[in-house]
């Protein structure tokens, strides 16, 4: 709603169209009581394991525990949120603003408000661009989120706001590595979401260091954060809904060199000086008891209820995280497709065959996947040679992580309880984080 109280990325035009804006933003508010993903004790860190836990540990644990005295109140989740009108202050008469696509033609060193100079594009998308700006009243940069002038991009972004009021009203230290939204207005006709300005994204930085895998101890650090990030999220009853790790930003993204020979034509690789991360993109979150379009999470990083049509839920957050793992672990996403039937396959090779009673809950129209014996219908005899040749190329999950040290048995143990079909088995966010393997220290051979 459009007033005169100021106040991620990516948008879904299916959500738009379901909701309807001024129906939608009507309904009544759902009280609820926010929870905090459990603290380890620290007997779990000596049974066993080792005597002493990553180094990360403690400041993630102090952290989230000074929280755990937060105020009891019950909290209301965002109705609605008032966005600001900001009018120019001279005539415009003639100026054109917008290219005819209704993005907002960003010129370097032009003012976006008084308040903000725009210095360059970070990023474009359907939504509309991410612009990086100084501000002339913190003193600092940010980055701005201008969506489209076209209304269903408006509309679609006052879902966004709603859900990212909810995070910040609900942990307003930001100790849940979630993006946090400054300010939000309406300026020539432009809705603009003013967050914090971060590193690059985890993909950007595996992509410039030639997909060369992290090392284990910053994939333990980033898994920690993200189901940190997500058991938080699931306690709001939210489901982000489309982890990626694109939607991953690197708080800092400095790094050093070391030299490297394990790829063919690669003689360096980088190492992260810091690997805090902040989750992004709640354009796509949903609520637990509010409308779920039926498909949902980019490809590569979708659960299989999703593709069979079963309904979702938190759990299909958890798959994506796993997916996520297995990529910073390769270097490479673990399931390069964009067919169903194919992905189903190489689930079936990397995670076990999909059981019967699990087959049986899939909706009228994935059954074209499988035969009448119950099968998975792959390969057949439409079936590319292509297609038959990459999937004969998977490895099972015990492959791809080989329990060669107790930090990877431990690892390939939570992966292999998070690619679980069932999302009713699968691991919560929250149980994750007390898995032994957050608490298995790396061993200098792991790095």
């Amino acid at each position: 709603m459009i007033g005169e109280v100021p106040g991620g990325y990516g948008l879904t035009e299916s959500r738009v169209a379901a909701y309807g804006y001024p129906e939608f933003f009507t309904r009544p508010p759902v009280l609820y009581q926010p929870t905090y993903p459990p603290l380890a004790p620290t007997k779990m860190i000596r049974r066993g394991l080792s005597e002493l836990a990553p180094p990360w540990l403690d400041e993630e644990r102090v952290s989230l525990l000074s929280r755990e005295t937060m105020s009891k109140k019950q909290t209301l989740k965002n109705k609605e949120v008032y966005v600001k009108l900001i009018k120019d202050l001279y005539p415009t008469d003639g100026v054109k603003f917008d290219d005819d696509d209704g993005h907002y033609i960003v010129i370097p060193n032009s003012d976006l408000t008084p308040r903000y100079r725009i210095i360059k594009v970070l990023g474009q998308g359907t939504f509309g661009k991410v612009i990086q700006c100084y501000d002339r009243l913190k003193k600092d940069y940010c980055a701005i989120k201008v969506i489209r002038s076209i209304q269903k991009y408006r509309d679609a972004s006052m879902i966004e706001l709603r859900v990212l009021r909810t995070i910040s009203e609900n942990d307003p230290e930001n100790l849940r590595k979630c993006i946090h939204m400054r300010d939000c207005f309406d300026y020539r006709n432009h809705i603009c979401i003013v967050m914090g300005l971060l590193g690059m994204s985890v993909f950007d930085f595996l992509k410039n260091n030639s997909f060369i895998p992290f090392p284990l101890s910053h994939i333990q650090h980033f898994a920690y954060q993200l189901f940190t990030s997500v058991a938080f999220l699931h306690d709001l009853n939210l489901i982000h809904t489309d982890l990626k790790p694109e939607n991953i930003l690197l708080v800092h993204a400095g790094f050093r060199t070391v030299p490297y020979t394990k790829k063919l034509g690669v003689k360096v690789k980088r190492l992260l000086n810091n690997t805090e991360i902040r989750l992004i993109d709640f354009g796509s979150a949903t609520f637990e008891n509010e409308y779920h379009s039926s498909v949902v999470s980019t490809r590569h990083y979708r659960a299989p209820e999703i593709i069979l049509g079963m309904g979702w839920s938190y759990p299909c957050d958890i798959w994506s995280i796993g997916c996520i793992l297995i990529e910073f672990f390769t270097g490479e996403a673990l399931f390069q497709t964009h067919d169903n039937l194919e992905h189903l396959s190489m689930m079936e090779i990397i995670c076990g065959k999909l059981e019967p009673k699990f087959i049986r809950q899939s909706s009228k129209s994935a059954q074209k996947y499988f035969r009448h014996s119950g099968k998975l219908d792959y390969p057949n005899k439409d079936t590319s040679p292509s297609s038959r040749k990459f999937v004969k190329t998977m490895r099972s999950l015990k492959e791809i992580v080989p329990s060669t040290s107790p930090l990877k048995t431990h690892f390939l143990d939570l992966l292999t309880k998070i690619f679980i079909y069932d999302p009713n088995k699968r691991i919560t966010a929250k149980e994750a984080l007390s898995h032994p393997y957050f608490f298995t220290p790396v061993r200098e051979d792991d790095i």
